[in-house]
């Protein structure tokens, strides 16, 4: 079984090899790594694990995206060994205590990739980062900054590519920098840590290709944290309740959008926080955007994007091109989640977005300038039709107005 888990990767043109390979040799000798060195590609090449990935059985994927393989790990063949033969890791105690893992006895790769455990899940486990070593510390003291970004941006289409190919809706992250990097974030640590330990969970929906899910959770190594294996159970335990349910509501009753556009954090303060009603809204947004993306909204004021939170509903309105462009609902708001969204015309680059998803186009009025009945029509005559202010809050009725099926909008 050891070798069949163990496989080989490498990372080329490393831009400081020289130095590079004497900080490796350091380390390699003393974790006791297989590491070879390509002079002519500037390359290394390692031994790491393979993705873990059971057979398919129908059930629900949850991808535990770890951060890179322990040493102990490459000698064992295995994900979380324990230190000796008869002691498990506890890793495997904490994902047990959940519920959603019922095992009876030591864990190794065949009972995983077997599905030999009882559960609503099938667990996939893979690494952010191959290359071997201590801590994530250790590798940003082996590689250079810039080799350091490179690989992480590299590892990243790697990891998004293996979430597509397996249809993965659900990736539970054990660190910040795996989160931050799938993210496309730049929240610090500390920010996490105390969010988490409040009782939020940390959560992003990636609505590139095939949607799916980003949590964030303790890693069961935060020694600093009081009751750090409690906290850690605890956390892991609500992200699988939200997956276990299929029911975003549970989401938001647990948890809440904090009021930044550049995180997409979900987080709660309050013991039992009520779910938000979702709002409705009349945006009129610049015309030459819409063929940049179709799917974004910005705004050069942080004050307009602040009003829009996610899961809100947009009334999508073209200014120049004089037409409402369908009725669209908020999945992500994030600080320049496209650097290409940009039209010189605009007094200031759009840097506060929101990414929408469609909910219909199949309007029956599409010319908000002359519907007096509209609520918002008023504010929006006053600001010029959108040439001073761009966010007018809308009602259901003005839905009424423009959609051939206005039931379809909860």
């Amino acid at each position: 079984m050891i070798s069949s888990m163990i496989t080989t990767d490498e990372y080329n043109f490393l831009d400081d090899f020289e130095v590079t390979k004497e900080r490796i040799r350091e380390c390699s000798e003393k974790d006791q790594i297989v590491i070879r060195f390509n002079d002519e590609n500037k390359g290394i090449c390692f031994q790491t694990l393979r993705p873990l990935v059971p057979k398919d059985n129908k059930k629900v994927p949850v991808l535990l995206l770890l951060r890179n393989p322990h040493p102990h790990e490459i000698k064992t063949g295995f994900y979380f060994p324990g230190d000796k033969e008869h002691f498990e890791h506890p890793f495997w105690g904490i994902l047990k205590k959940t519920g959603y893992f019922k095992y009876d006895g030591l864990i190794d790769s065949n009972i995983l990739l077997k599905n030999q455990y009882d559960g609503p899940f099938r667990f996939i486990f893979t690494y952010y980062l191959s290359f071997p070593a201590q801590s994530f510390e250790t590798i940003k003291k082996i590689f250079s900054q810039k080799d350091y970004a490179n690989i992480l941006a590299a590892q990243r289409n790697k990891v998004i590519n293996f979430i597509y190919n397996n249809n993965v809706e659900h990736v539970v992250c054990f660190d910040s920098t795996s989160f931050n990097s799938i993210c496309e974030f730049r929240n610090n640590e500390a920010e996490y840590q105390q969010i988490l330990e409040d009782g939020g969970i940390p959560c992003f929906l990636n609505t590139s290709r095939n949607e799916f899910r980003v949590y964030l959770t303790f890693p069961r190594t935060k020694k600093f944290i009081k009751n750090n294996k409690l906290v850690s159970l605890d956390r892991l335990k609500i992200i699988l309740d939200i997956i276990r349910r299929k029911n975003l509501k549970l989401l938001y009753s647990r948890l809440k959008h904090l009021n930044t556009t550049e995180s997409g954090i979900w987080h709660s303060r309050d013991a039992q926080p009520k779910i938000r009603e979702r709002k409705i809204w009349f945006v009129a947004h610049q015309e030459n955007l819409w063929g940049i993306d179709d799917k974004l909204i910005g705004f050069w004021r942080k004050s307009q994007s602040d009003l829009i939170n996610i899961d809100d509903y947009i009334i999508y309105y073209r200014i120049g091109y004089k037409k409402l462009m369908g009725v669209f609902q908020v999945i992500n708001k994030g600080y320049d989640l496209n650097p290409k969204f940009r039209d010189p015309g605009i007094y200031k680059d759009p840097v506060y977005q929101l990414r929408l998803k469609l909910l219909s186009d199949d309007l029956i009025y599409c010319r908000p300038t002359t519907e007096t009945g509209f609520s918002f029509y008023k504010n929006f005559a006053d600001s010029f039709y959108g040439q001073r202010w761009q966010v007018f809050q809308a009602t259901r009725d003005d839905l009424k107005l423009i959609l051939a099926n206005p039931c379809m909008i909860e």
